[in-house]
């Protein structure tokens, strides 16, 4: 989108001229207008455009190779390395980022400290970018001081960045570093670093009880066997190895059908079900999305998704695919569908019959509580009432004795509250066992 941009930008910068040139009442007063003329007033837009790409094109090549669903974790650490040591040197000193001579080192430096940053003259922006800041500078489009901000705010770029990455960077966990020591090509070239990462590997493996010492100690004997035996017969097969390539078909291939590396081959394929990312997650969301349509059952997703993802694992349609089992289950899909509708059916009146019954419990419960509170009226008023009525003949207070009479009166009528509330829940009891 970016070279895209720097393509059609004299024609932005013509259209937006012109248009400003011209009437007033002919100006656009959309935000779409006044933001592609603030970009164009800027003189260093397009040197912007290009630092963007710049960084783009090294970002890039990481999230496309890792946007697979291929096996791709033993190979994150070196890609990382290589990725953040790019970065790194465009704005960080040399003497700082030469120590990091390891990715554990790398990760740890610190990116925000202003001791370790170079001066802005000195960052490296990229061939492209900087002869368009030198071609502003002579055409005296950006004065120093323009060119000089220009350069603060991308050495701030590159340091939020890289800052990003390595919080969030997997280079922090030792495991993802030693998990190097299955790539075929560092096995091939750096023998001794990659026995190295394998020791420090099974060290993890130990520590969260993954794996016992002693099977430790057989998996490391192994690992050794195999790394001398791939420097003897096997080390241009392994430098050539491309990452495209199934990780899990190739050392199965080399170790796998072998009975000496029967403990290497187990434990190469636990660690081989450990994922990079989230990539397959999140496209099958997309690919469900492109299935979906209104009224689709859950049933027919995962159908369409069973048939999708097979035909994918074969690379396209099989040959012979249509067999007589097939057809046969095709001649019989609308019975199964029929099935599938009476089944529905029954399990929808299932469902109503239990909601059904769920709102009659929920009608006798309060009608039960209610009776209960009625009882204790019942018990509690003529006691109250007795006692107000000898109150009334010992004091001779006519009010005292109304108000017993009133509350007998009430006892009766919650009485017949009570016989109201038992003939309901009889009949919601009745109804239950109906139901």
């Amino acid at each position: 989108m970016a070279e895209r941009a720097l393509l059609v930008w004299p024609h932005i910068e013509k259209y937006v001229t012109t248009t400003l040139s011209g009437p007033k009442s002919k100006i656009p007063v959309i935000p779409s207008f006044h933001n592609l003329k603030e970009h164009v007033l800027d003189s260093l837009s397009t040197a912007k455009l290009q630092f963007f790409i710049t960084i783009a094109k090294v970002l890039t090549p990481f999230l496309k190779k890792f946007q697979s669903g291929a096996l791709m974790l033993p190979f994150m650490a070196e890609e990382l390395y290589a990725i953040l040591w790019t970065l790194l040197e465009k704005f960080i000193k040399k003497s700082v980022h030469q120590e990091a001579t390891t990715a554990a080192k790398l990760s740890k430096i610190d990116v925000l400290k202003k001791e370790n940053i170079l001066s802005p003259k000195k960052v490296d922006v990229g061939f492209a970018c900087k002869i368009l800041l030198q071609e502003a500078h002579a055409k005296k489009k950006a004065s120093p001081l323009q060119v000089l901000e220009f350069q603060n705010e991308h050495i701030v770029l590159l340091q939020k960045l890289t800052n990003k990455l390595l919080e969030c960077c997997p280079l922090q966990y030792a495991i993802v570093r030693q998990l190097t020591c299955m790539d075929p090509r560092y096995m091939a070239k750096n023998p001794d670093s990659a026995i190295s990462k394998c020791s420090g590997l099974l060290q993890q493996l130990i520590s969260k009880e993954v794996e016992s010492p002693d099977s430790c100690d057989t998996f490391l004997q192994q690992y050794k066997s195999f790394i001398t035996e791939v420097q003897k017969y096997h080390k241009d097969e392994f430098v050539a190895y491309n990452s495209e390539q199934g990780l899990d078909s190739f050392l199965y291939g080399c170790i796998g059908e072998k009975p000496e590396y029967s403990k290497l081959w187990e434990a190469f394929k636990m660690l081989l079900i450990l994922f990079h990312g989230q990539s397959c997650v999140e496209r099958g969301f997309s690919d469900n999305k492109d299935i979906l349509s209104y009224n689709m059952q859950d049933e027919t997703l995962i159908s369409y998704r069973m048939a999708y993802d097979g035909i994918k694992n074969q690379d396209g349609p099989m040959e012979d695919s249509v067999t007589k089992e097939l057809l046969l289950s095709c001649r019989h899909a609308h019975a199964r569908y029929q099935s599938c509708l009476n089944q529905k059916k029954k399990t929808e009146e299932a469902s109503q019959k239990k909601k059904r019954k769920k709102e009659v419990q929920e009608e006798l419960q309060p009608s039960r509580k209610k009776k209960e509170r009625l009882e204790k009226m019942v018990q509690e008023l003529p006691k109250e009432a007795d006692k107000l009525a000898s109150e009334a003949e010992t004091k001779h207070k006519m009010d005292l004795l109304v108000k017993s009479d009133a509350m007998h009166s009430k006892s009766r009528e919650k009485r017949k509250e009570i016989k109201n509330e038992e003939k309901n829940i009889d009949g919601l009891q009745k109804k239950l066992k109906l139901m």
